[in-house]
């Protein structure tokens, strides 16, 4: 249950600047894809979150760790923000790929 923060302050987070969706129709990045870069960036805000405390504290420290998560798995930021408004418009499908996330975390023991 300790994730269900971070899942809500990273949604505040990642919203983009503009605070418009995107009109795609489906995700960019499939749904293992996606599940892998978002578990990396939540671990990311997670950490974040303990050591600073306020998003303002460690948005820019944040925001160059998920860049090196995108770099690692080949994908663009505009990508992962585009991917990731898909799923919040699709709250079910988002909800298991959150559920799958807790699971992987689970078991790495994160």
């Amino acid at each position: 249950m300790k994730y269900i923060f971070f899942f809500v302050v990273f949604t505040l987070v990642a919203c983009n600047e503009k605070g418009s969706l995107f009109k795609t129709e489906k995700a960019v990045l499939d749904e293992e894809q996606f599940i892998a870069v978002y578990e990396d960036v939540l671990v990311l805000e997670n950490y974040y979150q303990k050591k600073y405390g306020l998003p303002n504290n460690y948005k820019e420290k944040l925001e160059k760790a998920c860049s090196i998560s995108f770099r690692k798995h080949n994908v663009t930021k505009k990508a992962f923000e585009q991917s990731y408004d898909f799923y919040t418009r699709n709250p079910e499908e988002l909800k298991e790929i959150q559920e799958k996330i807790i699971n992987r975390l689970n078991k790495k023991k994160i």
